[in-house]
């Protein structure tokens, strides 16, 4: 078991998640460099999310493509 399938077993994800789909292409392209897979993995299932105001993630179309261009 991974520490993803923990986490939905502990919190499941919403059943249609806010950017949670996206070209991961052109979001890493933006900072030039490849994200994590289990970053990846975490967007696929639960996209844009707040985990009791401690974490909270933006999406991967709009919202991280925005996001990246703080790195810019």
């Amino acid at each position: 078991m991974t520490a993803f399938d923990d986490l939905t077993r502990l919190i499941p994800p919403p059943p249609q998640p806010l950017w949670a789909n996206g070209d991961w292409n052109e979001v890493e392209a933006s900072p030039g460099m490849e994200l994590p897979s289990d970053f990846k993995q975490l967007m696929g299932g639960y996209g844009a999310y707040h985990f009791a105001e401690f974490f909270w993630q933006s999406g991967s179309n709009a919202g991280l493509n925005e996001g990246c261009r703080i790195f810019e």
